[in-house]
């Protein structure tokens, strides 16, 4: 798979290949893969403006108003024909991005799989959610960029087994106006491509940022060694060892931080998401659209959040903001957090619970507990490409203090280099 940055700078492919590649793979590859919700009708038949992203084919997650295209957020039970793009999506589609179509998503967002999307690697596993639409695009040929939405992973875990790159941002860097809601507090819009290369030319367009970002080594590597302790798969465990030799190698410091355990990130992250996304979505619980939610325990699930007491709410949000000043002791300026994205590879579709070193766990906790964190203090988190297992890929997630997205991006970019060149499944 061709690098879209590398592409257009040596004027390899012109925007019409790009377009009439993907158009190719649509009638071919996404049959199998089911990758969209929506196709654009317009894709291919208008001519992109000229900018940085002239051209490139984009893969929106069905949560992220396109005008023209129905806002369903994976569900039967909403359809919104909006009259504009959500200004993440106009931002692109000024740079030159031609929206193939909305991607699909787990229904509202709420969990961590995405049917009926398959994972291109391996089409009876899981690509992983609730923005695996977006991700299994990127890795089947079937887009060149994408944005998702991530409250406790959701753009990194699809991401991670599906072997692209995602970036959470900062909490509120983004914005999400026009963005179909599940935790305001948690909530962030990012991109997501398939190299960090790429991902660092996606995200300069959505900051609205002229400066190009270089790679550049991190200064120093802070690995929460007693968070991974007993819970990484060994093709995992082998390839985050394979991490600190590149960074040992490139005689880059790394030292042991401790975090919480996860009972904490949950107990705090339930206590806040669940009362927000039951008011967000209270009107369509209160009305016959109910009946019409796919998930059948979906609006269950989302009651639940009725129950949560008004103080268990404020609490849990002074607790974050205690967990906040702590961390901005325990990580220092200039430093990056690295840990694996997931400890597993993709999961075979229905397999819950999971094996992870030789136990059996709970999917949903098992795919977020590296991720959640991060969502919880409003942190920025990237994941890229680690290595492959057993066929399926793993994956390494940078995190750094409020704002340092382009430095997690230039560590990135370093990081893909070192690692050396990185293909995705050929699906034909």
């Amino acid at each position: 798979m061709t690098d879209l940055t590398d592409a257009l700078e040596r004027e390899r492919l012109s925007p019409g290949t790009l377009q009439d590649e993907v158009r190719e793979r649509l009638a071919h590859v996404e049959p199998r893969v089911r990758a969209y919700r929506t196709l654009n009708p317009q894709f291919g038949l208008t001519r992109p403006q000229p900018g940085p992203l002239s051209g490139a084919p984009l893969a929106v997650k069905d949560l992220i108003d396109v005008r023209g295209l129905p806002t369903e957020g994976g569900s039967p039970a909403y359809h919104f024909m909006p009259a504009r793009h959500a200004p993440v999506v106009g931002r692109l589609v000024r740079a030159g991005a031609l929206v193939v179509g909305k991607a699909n998503t787990k229904e509202l967002a709420f969990g961590i799989t995405c049917p009926p999307t398959a994972n291109p690697w391996d089409l009876a596993c899981i690509p992983g959610g609730s923005s695996g639409g977006s991700a299994a695009a990127l890795a089947a040929g079937l887009a060149w960029l994408a944005l998702g939405t991530d409250t406790a992973g959701s753009i990194r875990i699809p991401a991670a087994l599906c072997g692209v790159a995602g970036l959470k941002p900062t909490h509120g860097r983004l914005g999400v106006k026009g963005v179909m809601a599940l935790s305001w507090t948690f909530d962030a819009v990012g991109p997501m491509a398939r190299s960090a290369r790429d991902l660092a030319r996606l995200y300069a367009v959505l900051n609205r940022s002229r400066r190009e970002v270089e790679a550049s080594q991190p200064i120093s590597v802070a690995v929460p060694e007693n968070y991974l302790e007993g819970w990484l798969a060994p093709g995992v465990h082998d390839d985050f060892l394979a991490v600190g030799t590149v960074l040992r190698d490139a005689g880059i410091p790394v030292r042991e931080v401790d975090m919480e355990p996860f009972s904490t990130w949950t107990r705090l992250f339930r206590a806040v998401r669940l009362p927000e996304a039951y008011v967000y979505h209270q009107p369509m619980l209160e009305s016959p659209a109910r009946e019409r939610l796919a998930d059948d325990g979906l609006a269950a699930r989302l009651l639940a959040g009725r129950d949560v007491p008004a103080a268990a709410y404020i609490e849990a949000l002074r607790e974050r903001d205690a967990l906040r000043q702590r961390w901005l002791k325990a990580l220092r300026p200039g430093e990056i957090l690295a840990l694996p994205t997931v400890p597993v590879t993709a999961p075979l579709d229905g397999e819950d619970p999971v094996d992870v070193a030789g136990e059996r766990r709970d999917l949903w906790e098992t795919l977020v507990r590296y991720t959640l964190p991060w969502n919880v203090l409003g942190w920025p988190a990237l994941t890229v490409p680690m290595g492959v297992s057993r066929g399926l890929p793993t994956a390494l997630q940078l995190v750094g203090r409020p704002g340092t997205e382009r430095m997690l991006l230039s560590a990135a970019m370093w990081y893909e280099s070192a690692r050396g060149p990185w293909r995705l499944p050929d699906i034909r």
